[in-house]
Order: structure tokens, then sequence, then C-alpha cells
């Protein structure tokens, strides 16, 4: 059982034009936070993209002055860009993660796509490559990463505290 201190406090955004959730984790008790799945904005009529959305994440960790320690993905996404090298420039000391089955997915998508001997298949496009069962500390809670395969070999959730994402 876990005690009020071991559980998170979490903030979702949900991103209308892809059906997608971006989730802010955040520990009370230290002031640290993690990012989960954050979006990038695209618009294909223009091929343009933006960042209006990750600014919402990034001002609500600013107005809150939290200090963020992990940007994570669940998985490689099709269904939209990600914003995390956006805000893992933003803000000093955070790390992109993502599950270790990330290089087999470069594998296939880069053969798929043609991409080239210039497009690197070893995860390294990320700080971290989580292992299943892997823990991780966000402040004084702790947190677990899940293999979760489904339509990616990557795919992976995260236990954080009582939150499972």
């Amino acid at each position: 059982m876990l005690t009020p201190a071991q559980i998170p406090e979490v903030t979702s955004f949900f991103h209308a034009d892809s059906g997608t959730w971006t989730y802010l984790v955040a520990d009370p008790e230290s002031g640290k936070a993690l990012v989960i799945d954050p979006v990038l904005d695209f618009d294909a009529k223009s091929g343009r993209t933006s960042t209006a959305s990750v600014q919402a994440v990034f001002d609500a960790i600013t107005n809150r002055e939290l200090r963020l320690r992990w940007i994570l993905e669940t998985h490689a996404h099709a269904d939209h860009l990600s914003a995390g090298a956006w805000l893992r420039a933003k803000v000093a000391g955070a790390r992109l993660g993502i599950g270790e089955g990330i290089c087999e997915v470069q594998k296939t998508f880069g053969a798929i796509f043609n991409l080239g001997k210039g497009f690197r298949v070893d995860g390294s496009q990320f700080d971290h490559l989580f292992q299943d069962g892997e823990s991780l500390m966000l402040g004084t809670i702790k947190g677990e990463v899940i293999a979760t395969p489904g339509h990616t070999n990557d795919s992976v959730s995260y236990l954080i505290g009582d939150a499972l994402f």
C-alpha cells in the first residue's frame, strides 16, 4: 500500500487533432516531474509543425515551479509527432527515454522508408533505453517500466506510484 507521499500528481493534456494524451506527472514532495508522450503539432495541409500543445505543458511546469527530470515516450508514434526533443532542449538536465525495442522499430521503418545510412537505428536519439522491469525514481516516488508490446515492439507502460501510463 502506498503512502500519500508516494502518490504522484497527474495533469492530463488532450491533443484533439491526434486524439493523443500527454501527461505531466509530479512528485509534490520534491517538485520533480516527468512528461509522458509530449505532442508536436502538425498541420498536414501546410506540412508545418508548431509547439503550441507542448508549450502548454512547459508553461504548467514553469508555473508550478517543477523540475523536469524525464521525458518519456511509450512507443514510436504513428498517430502524432513527438515534441520530446523540443522539450528536452528547453529544460537543462531533462532526459529523453523510451523502451529498448525502439532499435528494432527503427531498423524496420528505416528499411521500409529507405532512410539510408545516415539514419541511426541504435536508439541514440534518446538518452536512455529502458528495459522491462527497470526502475526509475521521480523524487520520492518509485516508477517501473513494463514492456507492453503492441502495435510496435518498443511499447512500454510506466507505473509511477499508483498511476499506470
